[in-house]
């Protein structure tokens, strides 16, 4: 099973869509999804919440 992460922006209340985690645990943002590194956007670690999903489903699915 692989990994599914999410990650959620608790100063503007919603989830970021698109984002990777660096080698040294720097959470980062891209505006719009390219292969283009220049667009790349840094956003602090202390705003953010990731979360891992489990896979899980409870009895309402």
């Amino acid at each position: 099973m692989t990994p599914k992460f999410r990650v959620w922006d608790s100063v503007e209340k919603k989830f970021v869509e698109h984002f990777f985690i660096t080698d040294n645990g720097l959470i980062c943002n891209m505006e719009k999804p390219t292969s283009d590194s220049k667009l790349l956007i840094p956003i602090e670690k202390s705003e953010l919440i990731l979360m891992q999903s489990t896979g899980l489903k409870d009895k309402n699915g």
